[in-house]
């Protein structure tokens, strides 16, 4: 066994404001943490990847699409997500309903795909066949998906009967029963993804189709998962839990529900609120034995609420609301799921756009350039799963803590025997309604922030590397959107200019010196500008 003293990460606090937004000559302000990595008889952290569990995708048709699959592979190969939801798996454009029985050809060409990939569905039960919905001309987005409830009880749960006998004779129960199949999407808004019965409640309407579908996978196999209410802006998770619960005849295995930090009704007034918010009802499910999935987050709603007009999804305002977010969930312990809306462009909610930087939802751009986002999931995707204990700033679990505006993760890689590798990464994020709130009120704002990593107490005789490797994101590294715009904004990129996309979108490493401090070493990261991300790797040998 190694003689290990304590290593320890540190940085100095001493935060600065101004009231008005920053200049390129306002001196960074230093943040401090301190991190401790225990002797080795004592367990290190496991670390909590929710944000990896599943992606947001575009309708089930487009999954039928060439460019789709192309952009899931290079999502698999790049970052790896376990699941994968999105609408529309039941609509007349996939034809899972023909000559009044089920009809599964398309279905089974996506699901196929998925497998093929290493990915598997979380099922949104939706929408609703023509042939089945009690008023077809209800319908939402380009694509029309029908948002009626069922014409008749009996020839719905038939067709759900038969659409899970197709997929079990397919792929058999047992990898059936590691899916999750989620009824509907956002029924909770008065007729717009879900419209029940005339004269139904909303809640009334969505619980009978809940009811019905749920108790249909019941009968065929009750080790089935299923769930809901899938609803937006955290509505209807109480409402789920009493109607779901002993003695209601409800099966339900998990609680869904989203939220974005531009909801028009919780807008994200304070850097917190967005994951205050979600741990409150994660809370409220555990105290009923259930899991909170959020099947659907982003950086926020298109062009919405107090951030009209941004570009948060194209540039790295989403890549730091990504590490904010990872790091907010490490230690919660109900969440398993934050399914970030979502892996591509290649997305027709409002119309399947020409313009190839749209602020559309998507990591990638529909010609597969990664954002400053995809970059941001991507390096979480290689983060070390065993966290080092912080000390310092406000700590929400022992493996992460905030100064101010910059969120900190550390952890450390021992898979390599007589090599370790130790990880910090950090953010400078805050909620840009904040910023704007605070400038027009005079008070402080995100500023540049400078952070110096220090590890101390380094095994005795191991080999401290002259430099360490540090990856960023921010406006002139990993953002690929520049380009774009210097090059005229092209609505159709040529090949040339796509791969002077792909160039700019690469985070390349670059190596910074390390500083020896006796009993460890330190290194100071590039001054960190409001929504920029940093990782900082160093390898110690043994």
């Amino acid at each position: 066994m190694i003689n290990l003293l304590f290593v320890i990460v540190t940085a100095i606090v001493a935060t600065s404001y101004c009231s008005t937004a920053v200049s390129a000559q306002s001196p960074p302000s230093p943040v401090s943490f301190t991190a401790v990595i225990p002797p080795d008889h004592v367990s290190l952290p496991n670390l909590n990847f929710p944000i990896l569990d599943c992606v947001g995708s575009g309708h089930g048709s487009l999954a039928l699409r060439q460019d789709y699959r192309e952009a899931l592979q290079r999502v698999q190969r790049d970052i790896g997500f376990r699941h994968i939801r999105g609408h529309g798996l039941l609509d007349d454009d996939m034809s899972t309903f023909l000559d009044g029985e089920a009809n599964l050809v398309n279905l089974f060409s996506v699901f196929d795909f998925y497998l093929s990939v290493g990915i598997r569905p979380i099922f949104e039960i939706s929408f609703m066949p023509e042939a089945l919905a009690l008023d077809p001309s209800k319908t939402i987005m380009h694509y029309k998906g029908i948002t009626s409830t069922y014409k008749n009880a009996t020839a719905w749960a038939s067709f759900i009967t038969q659409v899970l006998s197709g997929l079990q004779a397919r792929y058999g129960s047992e990898e059936l029963r590691t899916w999750r199949f989620e009824v509907w999407n956002e029924p909770s808004a008065p007729c717009a993804f879900f419209c029940p019965a005339p004269g139904v409640t909303q809640l009334d309407g969505y619980f009978d189709l809940y009811n019905t579908t749920a108790t249909a996978f019941q009968k065929f196999d009750p080790l089935l998962s299923i769930g809901g209410p899938a609803t937006m802006q955290l509505q209807w998770v109480d409402e789920f839990i009493q109607r779901t619960g002993a003695g209601k005849n409800m099966p339900a295995h998990f609680i869904s529900t989203h939220s974005y930090p531009t909801d028009y009704t919780a807008s994200q007034m304070t850097r917190t609120l967005f994951e205050d918010n979600i741990l409150s009802k994660a809370a409220e499910a555990e105290a009923a034995g259930l899991p909170l999935l959020m099947t659907e987050f982003a950086a926020g709603l298109t062009n919405n609420g107090n951030w009209a007009g941004a570009t948060y999804f194209d540039d790295p305002f989403a890549a730091a609301f990504i590490v904010h977010t990872f790091a907010a969930f490490l230690g919660a312990s109900n969440v398993p799921t934050l399914s970030y809306w979502t892996f591509s462009d290649v997305f027709e909610e409002g119309g399947f756009t020409s313009v190839a930087w749209a602020n559309t939802y998507g990591i990638q751009t529909k010609y597969g350039v990664p954002k400053p986002a995809y970059r941001a999931l991507e390096m979480l995707s290689k983060f070390p799963k065993h966290g080092v204990p912080l000390r310092g700033g406000s700590v929400r679990c022992n493996a992460t803590a905030t100064v101010g505006t910059v969120d900190i993760v550390t952890a450390i890689d021992k898979s390599l025997g007589t090599t370790w590798r130790l990880h910090a990464l950090a953010t400078n994020w805050n909620a840009n309604v904040v910023d704007a709130l605070n400038a027009s009120a005079g008070l402080p704002i995100s500023t540049m922030k400078n952070v110096a990593v220090t590890f101390e107490g380094v095994p005795k005789g191991a080999t401290i590397p002259p430099t360490a490797s540090v990856s960023i994101i921010d406006t002139t590294h990993g953002n690929a959107q520049p380009t774009w715009v210097a090059s005229g904004k092209p609505k159709y990129p040529t090949q040339k200019e796509i791969d002077a996309e792909m160039q700019a979108s690469l985070v390349i490493p670059v190596q910074l010196p390390l500083i020896s401090t006796g009993s460890g070493v330190s290194v100071t990261l590039p001054d960190m500008i409001p929504y920029s991300v940093v990782l900082v790797i160093i390898e110690v040998a043994l």
